[in-house]
């Protein structure tokens, strides 16, 4: 996890969104408190470019996946604090 200026936010692949340990068919692997992770500044913001709201308890499941359809690789996305409902 990045933690900037903005706030908290988290490492996206291409493939995958990292969350606090992340894995995936890429081969990156990132997690929170390691050195290794690289500290953009976020690009992207979940509420902002995707629509997602924090603690409505509706599913930001729809906004999840198109910032992971939009963002390039390399991209960085900014999540707020806040409980995200993602319903599949």
């Amino acid at each position: 996890m990045y933690a900037g200026a903005q706030g908290p936010s988290i490492a996206i692949c291409n493939l995958c969104v990292c969350l606090s340990v992340c894995v995936c068919v890429c081969g990156c692997v990132f997690r929170q408190g390691e050195a290794g992770i690289p500290s953009p500044p976020a690009t992207y913001n979940l509420v902002r470019d995707f629509g997602a709201l924090p603690n409505d308890a509706v599913s930001d499941y729809a906004a999840f996946s198109r910032a992971l359809q939009t963002i390039p690789a390399g991209g960085v996305l900014f999540i707020p604090a806040g409980t995200f409902v993602l319903d599949k």
